[in-house]
């Protein structure tokens, strides 16, 4: 039996699992992708200063960095949630009373 706290965590797994399972979640991981790429493309930078050009250029950085986290965060987690049911051995103790 797990407490509540190891209760949530796995049910919030098994969620994200469902979710990164669902044949949407493809669509919108590359729509994220390719947001999070736009960010990226140094091409898109608006002609200004130098200093505000390298500005910019750092808050797409820590942008793109960001979201690519959350994705990552997001598939880690449904993949712990499998792996979690695959290690789980059913208890043989038998509590006679």
């Amino acid at each position: 039996m797990n407490d509540p706290e190891t209760n949530k965590i796995l049910n919030d797994q098994d969620k994200l699992r469902e979710l990164v399972g669902h044949e949407g979640w493809q669509v919108a991981r590359r729509l994220m992708a390719d947001k999070i790429l736009d960010l990226q493309d140094a091409f898109k930078l608006e002609d200004r200063t130098a200093t505000v050009m390298l500005q910019d250029l750092r808050a797409r950085k820590k942008a793109a960095m960001i979201l690519w986290d959350w994705l990552k965060e997001i598939e880690g987690s449904a993949t712990q949630s499998i792996d979690n049911k695959q290690n789980k051995v059913p208890s043989h103790i038998v509590v006679l009373e």
